[in-house]
């Protein structure tokens, strides 16, 4: 899909990358539902946005006695990707406002928002993770390593700046410079500590890493610790992925995200990190409390 003017070209006859990459819609589709009508659905409101329109989701929805979570979250993304294309301000907050039940589904959430900024890269490749991590706080500790360009990453493991932006002149000189060791082996081999933080109680999860409540034995404050859950623990990428994420987050500074402490081993002996543990209400919570307040006042106004 193109933008022309203010519309998308009909000339361009061709679903969203989105449904063409990744839609691999079957029966055993992860929350059921008939997925030959699903399909058609989703082929309706494609064409709907080919032939210049702007379909609704809310409309591709209707008739259905329960939500049909596949089918939304399906709609969500092609309508998320051409609202950008046409030169629309769309953002992932608008898609979880209109409906709340995408708070409760950890890794729809994050494909969203990983969504939203490959997109907008397109138009914009200085885009900055720091814009994420105000805007979803909550998922602070998961956004640097899920949103970081290749450039990023190579920055992250090691590779010296040098290297990563030497000029075809420079760079016989620069393939002389010895390689750093690959940033989960550096940090592996320092994180020996196993006893500096007592896990209190279980606060949370995401996708491979969850976090405990703790207590800082040196400096007698609560933080907030994360660890690889038990069932991810024994797997290299896993781990590889962790501490990567770990050495991101912390070399960001910005009020939005959370500062981390330090990395030590747990009991199990596998790398946790230490943060700043923050309270507050999470952001399903939140945007349940708003819908609510909002149906008083309209009962009220009525």
């Amino acid at each position: 899909m193109t933008r022309a003017g203010t519309t998308l070209s009909a000339g361009n006859r061709s679903p969203s990358s989105y449904a063409a990459n990744r839609r691999q819609i079957t029966a055993e589709s992860t929350y059921g539902g008939d997925a030959a009508r699903r399909e058609a659905v989703i082929s309706e409101f494609e064409a709907a946005w080919l032939s210049g329109r702007r379909p609704r989701i809310d409309d591709f929805l209707a008739g259905d006695s329960t939500l049909d979570m596949t089918l939304l979250v399906e709609l969500a993304h092609i309508d998320l990707e051409c609202r950008l294309k046409a030169g629309e301000a769309a953002r992932v907050e608008k898609y979880i406002s209109a409906w709340p039940v995408l708070v409760e589904r950890h890794k729809v959430v994050l494909e969203l928002i990983e969504a939203e900024c490959e997109l907008r890269r397109r138009r914009d490749a200085a885009l900055a993770i720091d814009e994420y991590c105000r805007r979803f706080p909550q998922y602070a500790s998961e956004l640097p390593l899920r949103l970081s360009t290749p450039r990023d990453r190579d920055l992250a493991e090691g590779v010296s700046a040098a290297r990563v932006t030497a000029s075809a002149a420079d760079q016989s000189l620069v393939n002389t410079l010895p390689p750093l060791a690959p940033v989960w082996g550096r940090l592996a081999a320092s994180t020996r500590e196993t006893t500096r933080y007592r896990r209190i109680r279980f606060h949370a999860k995401g996708g491979i890493g969850e976090v405990h409540l703790a207590e800082d034995g040196q400096l007698r404050r609560e933080v907030a610790l994360k660890r690889i859950q038990c069932h991810f623990s024994d797997d290299p990428e896993c781990r590889r992925r962790f501490l990567l994420e770990a050495e991101i987050t912390a070399r960001l500074q910005h009020p939005g995200i959370v500062p981390i402490y330090g990395l030590v081993d747990d009991e199990r002996g596998q790398p946790s990190y230490a943060m700043r543990f923050i309270e507050g209400v999470s952001l399903k919570d939140a945007i349940d409390a708003f819908h609510s307040a909002d149906a008083a006042e309209r009962d009220e106004g009525g």
